[in-house]
């Protein structure tokens, strides 16, 4: 009698601990979900908000990454129970899992087709969805077969710099951005950082005299809907603004032109050539995660298509 009601002891135990541990997974499994959903919904809401203009940039870029650290937390409660599904061999509750883990993948992708516009890894014609969408596919190739290559890159991208001049020593200079508020110099620290970041980023150079150059480069900036707020022709500078395609910031460009000693290939006897410098600076933010940069790089891309490039 004593063995029987012993066993039944341990039966019930045993039934708790089995009740329990489903009762614990099952509670673990629906906060994956509930995660993994309103982490979809602020990633996907984020952007969407900033661009319709509901909400300023900077409120729409903070919704963003909240999304996507539950993204990541969902990422980390689903494997764990995937994980302990695995061990007790129920794998039926491991779905959870897996569509934390799809989500989190979703989150990374929206990230990545976001932010990387600017990463050097990827297309320097990332200005549409599915090139972008390529882009964040050539970063996943990147981070799988270049590792090393790619985390410099990115560390680069992370510099804290929203300032980016072809020419730090003469950067061309603002007039109206300057009443905003806000620091508009070039400080020894700024500088270094920058060399260290965007070293190749330098003055560029076409062939003929500014006065033949001006128009076709202000032409380019319309080309890419910079809204020019300033120009001056005869001293051969303008300034713009410029909108990002996803979250809409604002940043402020001045590009500023003047007579170089530098001939076009192949040489000539007489020859004159143009020196363009270029300045693309961020309204908001600690980082532009390379946005200016690449900004530069591609408006030289298009003078260089358009007119005759100097040597270097």
């Amino acid at each position: 009698m004593a063995q029987r009601e012993l066993r039944c002891d341990l039966l019930a135990q045993g039934d708790n601990g089995i009740m329990t541990s489903t009762r614990t997974t099952s509670t673990r499994g629906r906060l994956t979900i509930a995660l993994t959903s309103i982490s979809v919904v602020l990633v996907a809401a984020g952007p969407s908000l900033a661009h319709l203009g509901l909400v300023p940039p900077i409120n729409g870029f903070n919704v963003f990454l909240t999304g996507l650290g539950l993204g990541i937390a969902s990422f980390v409660l689903g494997l764990s129970s995937l994980l302990g599904e695995r061990k007790k061999k129920n794998l039926r509750r491991g779905w959870t899992a897996i569509t934390s883990v799809l989500a989190f993948f979703i989150t990374i992708l929206f990230l990545t087709v976001s932010i990387t516009k600017g990463f050097r890894t990827s297309p320097k014609d990332c200005d549409s969805f599915s090139s972008c969408f390529l882009a964040g596919v050539d970063a996943f190739y990147a981070i799988a077969y270049r590792p090393g290559e790619f985390a410099s890159e990115v560390s680069k991208e992370f510099s804290f710099l929203t300032d980016i001049s072809t020419n730090t020593g003469s950067p061309p200079a603002f007039s109206v951005g300057p009443r905003r508020g806000g620091d508009w110099n070039f400080s020894e620290e700024k500088i270094e950082r920058h060399e260290f970041a965007y070293g190749d980023t330098t003055t560029f150079f076409a062939g003929g005299v500014p006065a033949e150059n001006f128009p076709i480069v202000l032409g380019v900036a319309e080309e890419k809907n910079w809204t020019i707020q300033i120009q001056r022709p005869d001293f051969y500078t303008f300034e713009a603004t410029a909108e990002t395609g996803v979250f809409r910031f604002k940043d402020d460009i001045s590009v500023k032109m003047y007579n170089s000693p530098r001939c076009p290939t192949p040489k000539h006897s007489r020859c004159s050539s143009t020196a363009i410098e270029v300045r693309s600076r961020s309204r908001t933010g600690k980082s532009d995660f390379g946005r200016n940069a690449a900004r530069i790089e591609n408006f030289r891309a298009r003078i260089r298509a358009l007119t005759v490039e100097t040597e270097y």
